[in-house]
């Protein structure tokens, strides 16, 4: 069994998380989690009022790599994501809950490294990031993809600044195929909307500049 902590996040494999820890009975869930392997399952949950109710059943087997208590109280942990599972059962226990019945989901490889696909994720990944630093260099990755491989998909998902389901839907997809097919299709989405919001932006700028110089 998998102990869970449920996220309004999704944790990706081979990708970093930082996460801050308020409430007692998790942050008593990490400290068992160091005391043993420091590793957990790392699972979306869209309600936390809801918890069981609106947890996802594919999630991320993680390792602890950074753990550290605040004078608040606060737990803050730096996870990183391992391999993706699946859960059809949780029990309680210690005001946890566990996952049960869990498989671990492998790759379905079923795409060239040299396939139109991957060079046109490439090819809009490119202008996405430059359509992000144009609009806001904050949300730049540090670190950018040169070229997309066959396992470069959970980097992109980590990359691209879209809701976190869209993040969940690649995060179950098997094939490597649909997954690059669900990246592109995320990438167009984002960098439609930077274009609308830079367009916006220059308008409500250009205003305000004809406003400026009437008065």
């Amino acid at each position: 069994m998998l102990p869970i902590l449920p996220l309004k996040a999704v944790c990706l494999p081979g990708e970093e998380l930082c996460i801050e820890i308020t409430e007692v009975r998790y942050q008593k869930l990490l400290e068992r989690c160091m005391k043993n392997t420091a590793e957990l399952a790392i699972v979306l949950c869209s309600d936390y009022k809801d918890e069981l109710g609106t947890l996802h059943n594919v999630g991320c087997l993680a390792k602890i790599t950074h753990f550290d208590v605040w004078a608040s109280g606060i737990v803050e942990i730096k996870v990183k994501g391992i391999q993706r599972f699946k859960f059809t059962r949780t029990e309680p226990k210690l005001e946890i809950h566990y996952a049960s019945d869990v498989c671990f989901l492998d790759e379905v490889v079923d795409v060239q490294e040299d396939a139109g696909l991957l060079r046109e994720v490439l090819d809009t990944y490119a202008v996405y990031i430059q359509k992000l630093r144009s609009f806001d260099k904050d949300y730049v990755p540090e670190d950018l993809l040169q070229e997309v491989c066959l396992y470069s998909s959970f980097k992109l998902l980590n990359d691209i600044s879209m809701p976190w389901e869209k993040k969940q839907q690649g995060l179950e997809i098997n094939s490597i195929k649909k997954r690059f097919e669900h990246i592109l299709s995320c990438l167009q989405c984002e960098v439609d909307m930077l274009n609308f919001l830079t367009e916006k932006n220059s308008q409500e700028r250009g205003s305000f500049e004809g406003t400026q110089i009437l008065n």
